[in-house]
Parts: structure tokens; sequence; C-alpha cells
């Protein structure tokens, strides 16, 4: 499985959660806007050292765009690097949980039929779907089928935006489904790709692949927290990240002291 990130302000967060997932994970792929000169080697730098001190061991390409583009650009030119049959897309800025890796894994071993999975998401506050509650059920909860939420978004244009996957809600009813955390078989890379030229990208993709190749599945397990942050969209300062990473070792250093045995 590939991974596409595109925020460079959130690289060091987004690599720390990817080294914990390694055993599923096949490369990662950053695409970033054009830098030069001495920006281009700060930025080296800096990934280097978020590299080591994470000590990834799958292989991390840095792709930069011709120019400054939307994000469904950068997502386009980290999906035609991808070598992976599946890809999964992040926004860096948001956060995900520790088992998101292992349960798509699992669904996509399930659904062969199945082209694109989304999954329901959770805000400040609130808590992930853990691991261990699905454990006790001793089966992986239901998909919510391609049928359904064509049917469901169907009926609901018009009365909406456009761009919004509607979901049947187990209470009566629909709700949308926020699409930027999505992960998409490569293959359909062919026939469907992401708009360059306008925000929602992600939307406009989902509803694409469902009224044309189809295979949109909708997994009902809150696997990421999502921050509608608008520092995404703003230009890095790149100090902040180093002084993350170090901030973060430092922390870590003072812990493995404190818990030092007594020697005398």
């Amino acid at each position: 499985m590939s991974s596409t990130t595109v925020h460079k302000k959130y690289v060091s967060k987004i690599l720390k959660y990817l080294s914990k997932n390694q055993k599923l994970i096949s490369e990662v792929i950053i695409v970033i806007d054009p830098i030069k000169g001495l920006s281009a080697l700060r930025f080296r730098l800096r990934l280097r050292i978020i590299l080591s001190g994470y000590k990834l061991k799958i292989p991390v390409h840095t792709i930069l765009s011709p120019n400054r583009l939307y994000a469904g650009s950068a997502r386009n030119h980290g999906w035609l690097r991808a070598k992976s049959d599946w890809v999964m897309f992040f926004d860096a800025d948001d956060e995900y949980a520790d088992s998101r890796f292992s349960i798509i894994a699992d669904y996509i071993a399930l659904t062969p039929a199945a082209n694109v999975f989304v999954h329901s998401y959770c805000t400040s506050g609130e808590e992930f779907s853990s691991l261990e509650s699905l454990l006790t059920k001793k089966e992986m909860p239901k998909l919510i089928s391609f049928e359904s939420i064509k049917n469901a978004t169907l009926q609901n244009l018009g009365l909406q935006d456009n761009n919004v996957l509607f979901v049947p809600d187990p209470n009566g009813g629909f709700y949308p489904v926020h699409h930027g955390h999505l992960t998409v078989r490569r293959s359909i890379m062919s026939t469907h790709m992401f708009p360059s030229t306008i925000k929602a990208e992600d939307t406009d993709f989902c509803r694409s692949v469902l009224f044309g190749a189809g295979g949109v599945f909708h997994i009902p397990l809150k696997l990421s927290r999502y921050h509608p942050l608008k520092s995404s969209w703003r230009n890095d300062p790149w100090p902040i990240e180093v002084y993350y990473y170090i901030k973060h070792q430092a922390k870590q250093l003072v812990i493995k002291f404190q818990r030092k045995p007594d020697l005398q």
C-alpha cells in the first residue's frame, strides 16, 4: 500500500504516524510545492533529520509540483508515482487512528469489487473507533454498499452540494461523508483522476467513481479526526516542524531518563 501526503507543514507529524505502520506500507510519497535554492536545501535537511529520528525503513519519495496547484493536482502527481495496487491519501493536518491501516487492509482483502474506500470520522473531543471493540464483536462491521451509497446520493442531489456523497443512516435519513481520507485502487487511474483546478477535489473524485467505475464502499468506523484548518494552505514556516520534532524527542529523552532505576 502506498501513502501520499501534501502538506509540508505537517510532514513530521504524519511521518511519525506512518512509522508505526511500516509493515503495511510499501512506500511514502510526499508532494510539495516547487522550492529552489536554500529553501530546497533546508527541506531536505529537515526531512533527513525526521526520517532518521523515526527510523522509517520504507522508501520515502519527495515530488515537486511544477507550480503551485490545487490539492487535486498534487494528489494526481503522487498517484502517478505510486507502484502499489492500493493508494491511501492523507490530509496531513488531520489525525488518524493507529488501527486504520490494518482495518482497511482487512476490508481490501475481503472486498474484491472495491475501487474506493471511505470511512467515518470524528471531530475534536470525539474518540476513534477502537480495534479492541471490534475484536470483542468477533467480526468486522458490514460495509455500506456501493448500491446504497449511489441511491442515497441520487435522492439528495439538488438538496445539497452536488459534490457530497450520502450514506444511509441506521437511525433514519442520510448523512454526508468526508472524503479526504480515502483509499483508492491504483488501476482506476486510467479512467479517473482528481480534478486539478477546484477545491473539494476528493468529493468530486468520489462521485465520479461512484457513477462511473463503481465500487465505492463506506466503512462505518471513525478512523480519522478532521481538523478544518485554514493553516493547511499557508506557506510552510519550516523551523516549526524541526522544533516539533526536537521538542518531541526531548520529551522522550526526559521520560526515558526519569524511568532509569536508581543505581545507588
